[in-house]
Formats: structure tokens, sequence, C-alpha cells
């Protein structure tokens, strides 16, 4: 699959805006597929996914207009699958604060960060998977979706300490896991 350059990008959005509907089927293929994958990691239903990547790219058609610079339709488009991830979790996970694992825990050092480093794709997702949920949440919100802990504790309602010991937590069960050479 060819990656469209942010021109193309930039004329599609301008053309959608102007009434050709074949634009708007562009601006999906082109950015479908990122978005689809950050609402799974979120929501972890395939079927939830689906349907939430049609209300995402029907919210951002209909406020093409919002957009401030043609170039930025992924990321934006993405924000928004992100957001309607996190609305459909919050509303079908309600989480209480008291719920959350809140321990204290060890850096990891450099060489550990150079262990997990030499793993391959299937070894993380394994290793993610077997997280606590709303560890697993935080940790691909921070590292795959590119939040900060004040974005995810707002999104999550919870404090900015719950988000970073949920990430500490996830990042320390990641390392056991590969201490203990139990990545299955």
């Amino acid at each position: 699959m060819r990656i469209n350059s942010v021109e193309e990008i930039g004329i599609w959005v301008s053309n959608w805006k102007k009434g050709d509907a074949s634009a708007a089927r562009k601006l999906y293929d082109s950015c479908s597929k990122a978005s689809y994958n950050s609402i799974l990691r979120i929501v972890g239903r395939e079927d939830i996914a689906q349907d939430l990547l049609q209300e995402t790219f029907i919210q951002a058609f209909n406020r093409i207009n919002d957009l401030k610079s043609s170039k930025t339709f992924p990321s934006w488009v993405k924000r928004i699958a992100i957001n309607q991830a996190l609305q459909y979790y919050r509303k079908y996970n309600p989480i209480k604060e008291e719920e959350w694992i809140i321990e204290e825990h060890e850096e990891i050092m450099e060489e550990e960060i150079s262990a997990l480093n030499q793993l391959d794709i299937g070894d993380w997702l394994k290793i993610i998977e077997q997280l606590p949920p709303k560890a697993k949440l935080v940790f691909q919100l921070f590292y795959l979706e590119d939040l900060k802990h004040e974005a995810i504790a707002m999104q999550l309602n919870i404090n900015i300490s719950t988000s970073k010991s949920q990430l500490q937590y996830a990042k320390n069960r990641i390392k056991q896991k590969l201490l203990n050479n139990n990545v299955h």
C-alpha cells in the first residue's frame, strides 16, 4: 500500500469540502487503518472498533470545516478516533479511582530497556495483552497513541499520579515477564 503525501491529502480535503465524494473515499482509505488500530487497542473488540471507525469518519466529515490545516487531516482524524474509543471505554468500563493499582515501583534500567528493544512485535503484543486492563490502557495511550499523562488523566477521569502509577506498573509487569522469560 502506497503512503499518500501531505499534498495529496490536502487536495482531497479541499475537494471533499467542494462536494467531491470520491475525495472522501480517498481520505478514508488513506487514514482508516491507523485510526482503526488505535480504536482496537483501546476497546479490544473488532466489531466495536469497526463501528467506532465509521462514527469517527462520520464525525470527521461532518466537521471537516473545523479542520485548521488540511495537511493535518490524518492526525486530526486519529485524535477523533481515540476520543471515540475512550468515550466508549468510559461508558462500558466505568472506572473508579479506587480500582486502579497504586503501588511504588522501581525504575527500569537502561540495559532492561535494551532487552525490550530486542523483542519482536509478536512478543510485544503477547506481553501487552497480558497486562491488567487499566494498566494496559494507560500503557497503550502513553506509548502507542503518544498521549501525555495529563491528557490520559483527563480522558479517563483519573489523577495524573494514577496514570503515572499505572504506566510504571505496566512497565514493571513487562520487566517481570522478560526476567522470567515468560513471554508466552
